[in-house]
């Protein structure tokens, strides 16, 4: 799977398939992940920086609909994102930064 992160916002799968998912906050989540060092972060900051303007459970809830949303436009590659009671991980990724830091 490769993330473009400068520029359009686009999500390829290993064939090259476009799998960019549609919602802004499923973008952003990528995003946040992506320039992450460890590509992992606990679930309650991501919903405190995407969702401040919300309660917990519904931030909580939010999330979830969002890492929904990304598992199916994943597809294939949806299990390189991993999330469980405390954290979200995406894991066997490139991004546009990886290859050329400098153009970035």
């Amino acid at each position: 799977m490769h993330i473009r992160l400068v520029g359009v916002f686009e999500v390829q799968d290993g064939s090259g398939r476009d799998c960019t998912p549609r919602g802004a906050k499923a973008r952003a989540l990528l995003a946040m992940l992506c320039q992450t060092p460890d590509h992992r972060r606990p679930r309650r900051w991501l919903e405190s920086r995407l969702w401040s303007d919300r309660g917990a459970e519904q931030a909580s809830g939010s999330l979830r609909q969002a890492l929904t949303e990304l598992r199916k436009s994943l597809g294939g590659d949806a299990a390189q994102l991993v999330a469980d009671r405390d954290f979200v991980v995406l894991s066997g990724f490139t991004t546009d930064l990886d290859h050329d830091p400098a153009e970035a």
